[in-house]
């Protein structure tokens, strides 16, 4: 019993580090691979899941505590899968509906991948501190994507084929996606200004929104 204990112990923390590895993509990038800023970031994606979703498979299998959470957003989701399924079989180039192409990889291959990483998050993430440890962890790939941005900016770093965007290659993406975190790190700041026990987090949460 305490041997299988500690397997499940380590499968999960595996599926934690898997799930942390996803968010720090952002900051992957290889320049001789073709279409680097999106090809090799949708590569290592579809590899982590690929690798940890088995894993959170047999743990769904062997217990209900392991079963994923399902909400509304996950069905509107799922609908919508079904949806773009039907539509590109219908279509009337279903390989190209499938795969996409080098240049965008957000074919249905690519929302199927999104749906396991959805449902493993569902499944692993069912309680807060779990939750909190990944919201962090989005947050410190955030202020290093904003630091190597903000070095580029400052002509410390000299990579031209950044472009404006950063290591997103992109300046659009890069705004939504420093967007998204502020609204992410002002969600955690008010959870520690209601708690007010931690005021170095408080500090921290709202030196990151400035940033």
């Amino acid at each position: 019993m305490i041997l299988k204990e500690k397997r499940d112990l380590y499968i999960m923390n595996i599926i934690r580090i898997g799930l942390i590895l996803i968010l720090f993509l952002p900051l992957l990038f290889i320049d001789n691979v073709y279409f680097p800023f999106v090809v090799t970031r949708n590569l290592f994606f579809r590899l982590i899941i690929s690798f940890i979703f088995p894993l959170y498979l047999y743990l769904f299998l062997k217990d209900k505590k392991y079963w994923p959470q399902f909400n509304k957003g996950f069905v509107f989701l799922f609908l919508f899968i079904i949806s773009l399924t039907i539509s590109s079989i219908l279509g009337g180039y279903f390989s190209f509906s499938f795969w996409s192409n080098f240049e965008r990889m957000d074919g249905l291959v690519n929302w199927y991948f999104i749906t396991l990483y959805i449902i493993t998050l569902l499944g692993f993430l069912n309680r807060k501190k779990e939750v909190k440890k990944l919201f962090n962890s989005s947050i410190i790939a955030a202020i290093l994507l904003a630091l190597f941005s903000l070095a580029q900016q400052l002509n410390i770093l000299n990579f031209s084929i950044f472009g404006l965007g950063g290591l997103l290659g992109n300046s659009a993406y890069l705004g939504s996606y420093m967007f998204l975190h502020i609204i992410l790190a002002f969600y955690l700041l008010l959870k520690e200004f209601i708690k007010k026990d931690n005021k170095k987090l408080i500090i921290y949460y709202l030196s990151t929104i400035i940033f």
